[in-house]
């Protein structure tokens, strides 16, 4: 999740610290004898940037920090106003613009939020207040100083709704074979079908993993689960069968093979599920088929930290001591008996 993060944040940081350098050169060419408050704006320009780089998972202190900069740039030295009122500070407008997408992105309550809005609208205040002083009328500065804050908000949303998509189109949907004297005949339920199937769950994830990432050290580590994952189920079945594949199925319709998967659910009907609020029951079915709390957040819009309040709590309330055990409990509840998991809502 962090490098997810960090190459996000590259671009951004990268235009902010050329927006940064772009500004100094302007401003001490245009006022020479502002040297030394241009040089100090600049460096504290760069100091917020590296903020943001650093710490892109506290939405709310980068855009203090932005609001703060934007009002020191402004306010209290003329020659910086002026630089400001022409656009030769590039920096304020992607600096808000940023932190604007960092907060609404990553941010998933409403008082972050609010809070983070209300520090962006105090810093661009002053922006605004340059442009009146210089004469243009309330409304129109007003409307100017809003534009990068929402084009901030756009692209976060415009992020928001990618990462759903994809997270949509990549969840698998899993069939399984079986092979052996006894492939026909019931499999009992109970713990041990549950724990065949988290298994399944967690080759097919570590899988993915192996497939998907760029760290060396989380490959190898996910790689070394598939192996002992794969292991728990190339052992013969309680009926006497051997697993032999999983398919996945994406919502495009075609399919890749893992070997081996779990047996084929063929035990009773479902257990009856106990009473939750609709959040809840969303939260736990994507919880039983192995999806990580970044997933989740993305495929219902909340952020990482929301849903991993909410594991916590129903860990809490169904007595389970980690996610594994909540899952695996789960599981029943939103199988439909052939051995693929009810399609996200």
């Amino acid at each position: 999740m962090r490098e997810h993060v960090d190459r996000e944040m590259v671009w951004p940081m990268i235009g902010l610290t050329t927006a940064a350098l772009l500004g100094a050169v302007i401003g001490i060419t245009a006022f020479p004898a502002a040297t030394p408050a241009v040089v100090a704006m600049t460096g504290a320009q760069l100091g917020v940037t590296a903020l943001g780089f650093l710490a892109p998972e506290r939405p709310v202190l980068w855009a203090v920090a932005v609001a703060v900069v934007a009002l020191g740039t402004t306010l209290p030295d003329p020659r910086l106003a002026e630089l400001t009122y022409s656009g030769a500070v590039p920096w304020i407008a992607l600096g808000v613009a940023m932190s604007a997408l960092n907060l609404y992105r990553r941010a998933g309550d409403w008082i972050p939020i609010a809070t983070g809005t209300a520090a962006l609208a105090l810093g661009s205040a002053g922006v605004v207040a340059v442009s009146i002083r210089a004469g243009v009328p309330v409304a129109m500065a007003i409307l100017a100083a809003s534009v990068p804050f929402l084009i901030g908000v756009l692209l976060a949303l415009g992020l928001h709704l990618r990462d759903a998509r994809d997270d949509r189109v990549r969840r698998p949907a899993m069939s399984v074979g079986m092979t052996g004297a006894d492939e026909g005949a019931a499999l009992p339920a109970g713990t041990l079908e549950a724990a065949r199937r988290a298994l399944a769950i967690v080759a097919l994830r570590s899988d993915e993993l192996v497939a998907s990432t760029g760290d060396t050290s989380a490959r190898r580590a996910a790689a070394d689960l598939r192996d002992v994952a794969r292991r728990g189920l190339t052992g013969a079945s309680a009926g006497g069968g051997t697993v032999t594949r999983i398919e996945l199925h994406d919502s495009a319709g075609s399919s890749r093979t893992a070997e081996p998967a779990e047996a084929a659910d063929r035990g009773p009907a479902r257990p009856p599920m106990p009473e939750m609020s609709d959040r809840e029951r969303e939260i736990m079915r994507l919880v039983a088929t192995g999806a990580s709390n970044a997933a989740i957040g993305r495929s219902l819009y909340l952020s990482e930290a929301t849903v991993k309040q909410y594991v916590s709590r129903l860990m809490r309330r169904f007595e389970r001591e980690n996610r594994t055990q909540l899952a695996l409990m789960a599981v029943p509840w939103f199988d439909d008996g052939s051995g693929r998991d009810d399609p996200p809502g």
